[in-house]
């Protein structure tokens, strides 16, 4: 069996315990177009009714157009409250139910552990934590023959 492996090391298998994902080009692509769609139509709405109350496109009094500004301000205002409370309801409702952690923190998984529960050798282990991406080989009974290092390769 030929493994390229790092010296081995007593260390846990689980030693980074938040799970991170990265999100794809695409759905950083998608939120940012989205988002500028977003503002856009916000700057459209604001610009648009200043322009129609400051040059008064209505063709009314300019005293009869202020009610309908401070009437439409006022709706806008309740509008935010109601959902900055809904907001900050659901923050509260959720800092409340987990304030206490309801689950036990699972004890690390050391690596002769894991070897010996996937019934593999650790230096097998260490070498496909030692690489990004591998190719592995078997044998007829499903059994690592093999560990190839494919992070300097172009052909995998």
């Amino acid at each position: 069996m030929t493994i390229s492996a790092r010296k081995r090391k007593d260390i846990p298998v689980m030693d980074n315990n938040i799970i991170k994902t990265q999100r794809t080009k695409h759905y950083i692509l998608l939120d940012v177009v989205i988002t500028i769609f977003a503002w856009i139509g916000f700057i459209y709405l604001v610009a648009s009714g200043f322009t129609r109350n400051i040059f008064n496109t209505y063709h009314l009094p300019v005293k009869a157009s202020i009610p309908q500004t401070i009437n439409s301000l006022l709706l806008y205002c309740v509008i935010m409250i109601i959902l900055a409370s809904i907001l900050i309801g659901w923050a509260l409702y959720n800092k409340r139910r987990f304030r206490v952690e309801r689950r036990k923190r699972r004890e690390e998984i050391k690596l002769e552990t894991l070897a010996e529960s996937l019934d593999v050798d650790p230096n097998v282990l260490e070498a496909l934590q030692a690489n990004k991406t591998s190719r592995i080989h078997h044998d007829g009974g499903a059994r690592i023959t093999q560990i190839a290092d494919l992070e300097g390769s172009k052909n995998p």
